[in-house]
This record gives structure tokens, sequence and C-alpha cells, in this order.
């Protein structure tokens, strides 16, 4: 039996799930230049064939919009504001420059096109 701190730990795990799942697709193709050959690692692993990593990289991504789809779940986020995009993308920026391990760092450009991506 969870705790009701348990249970809320669980939903707000679940909802950065979804969040992440909803974003995942949009950032692959961003970080495609610098990182279609980990990408066709991964379509490879999924079972995905192609004859060039470029290929493999869009099936892939490809693949993840299709799962997505077949998934009960909304693929926007509602209540976004255009007017805030700019501070968000500052404040993105600000978190992840220099402290994740991914292939390229976005620019703030790269990340309102995202957020205007996901925006419902």
């Amino acid at each position: 039996m969870y705790s009701g701190s348990g249970v809320k730990l669980v939903l707000q795990n679940l909802e950065r799930a979804c969040d992440n799942a909803i974003v995942l697709p949009h950032v692959f193709e961003v970080n495609r230049p610098f990182a279609a050959g980990r990408l066709a690692t991964l379509a490879r692993l999924c079972g995905l064939e192609a004859n060039t990593d470029e290929d493999a990289a869009d099936k892939l991504i490809q693949r993840v919009k299709d799962l997505l789809r077949a998934l009960p779940m909304h693929l926007e986020v509602d209540g976004m504001d255009e007017q805030h995009f700019s501070v968000m993308a500052d404040a993105a920026m600000k978190e992840a420059h220099g402290t994740y391990a991914v292939p390229g760092y976005l620019n703030k450009e790269e990340i309102i096109r995202i957020l205007h991506a996901i925006k419902g």
C-alpha cells in the first residue's frame, strides 16, 4: 500500500515521463545533426532497417511519433502562453547548459521552436 506521499511521488514521476515523451521526437529532430549516429544505433536496436545513419535516424523519429499517437495521451501542452516562451527558453538554457550529457545544447531559437510545436 502506498502512503499519500508515495502516491504523489508516483503521479509526479508519471507526469514528468509524459512531459518527456511529448518533447522527445522534437528534441530528436533538433539534435539530429549532432547525433544521427546515436539515433541510428537506437533505430537499429529497435529493429528499424536503413541504409544510412540519416535514414535510420529519420525512421526512429517517425517511429516515436507513431508510438506517441497510438498512446492514450495528449501530445500538446495546454495552457502555455507564447509571451512566456522567451523566459522559458532562457530558464531551460540556464538549467541545462554545461550540466547535461547531451550531444549538443539547444539554442534559444530551437527551444522556442519546440515550445511552439508542443503548445496546445
